[in-house]
């Protein structure tokens, strides 16, 4: 999709949303806005899949040795290695308690990547279930709300009292997609 027209949050600070070109292209799509918001860097998403593609060494790689992210997702694992290209180091945050303790601490110059894994209520196990994943950045804290962005709809703030539970609609969905702030990379 690419580069959606600047978009001002409530604080103020206007955004450039890069919008995911593939099905599962939304962790390259949000360090794509990191290197915009934090290093003025406008990239396109195929450079940070070149990126991903190096980083998995090689995987999922078609004969033509393009990295495809239509079926399938980076592992998150990976963010350390990506962000190496843009000279930045980070550290991941792990489950969702320290995401919700720590995303409150980021801001336009420390952003972080956030992993977001979808669920869905399975009454027949009475559990929720894994059902999927996807990737933002948080971009700031203002007012008491966190502001992301979101590859997949665009600017979204949640108030920091509701995470880790991230809940948004998509354009075109039927209902609305919640899921749990699994993990982050904090820089």
């Amino acid at each position: 999709m690419g580069w959606a027209p600047p978009t001002a949050a409530s604080d103020g600070f206007v955004y450039n949303v890069y919008l995911q070109d593939q099905d599962n292209s939304c962790a390259c799509a949000s360090v794509t806005m990191f290197a915009r918001l934090v290093q003025n860097k406008t990239l396109d998403e195929s450079t940070v899949r070149g990126w991903v593609r190096q980083a998995e060494g090689g995987a999922h790689t078609n004969k033509e040795g393009v990295r495809s992210f239509q079926n399938v997702a980076t592992s998150r694992d990976l963010y350390g290695s990506v962000f190496q290209n843009l000279k930045v180091t980070s550290f991941p945050v792990k489950g969702m308690h320290n995401v919700a303790k720590w995303i409150t601490k980021i801001n336009r110059a420390h952003p972080a990547v956030v992993s977001i894994g979808w669920q869905r209520w399975n009454p027949g196990t009475n559990s929720w279930e894994r059902t999927g994943g996807h990737a933002i950045l948080a971009v700031n804290v203002h007012a008491n709300n966190v502001i992301f962005l979101d590859p997949g709809i665009g600017i979204v703030e949640i108030p920091a009292g509701k995470l880790p539970v991230y809940s948004v609609t998509y354009p075109g969905a039927a209902a609305l997609s919640q899921g749990y702030m699994e993990e982050m990379r904090k820089t």
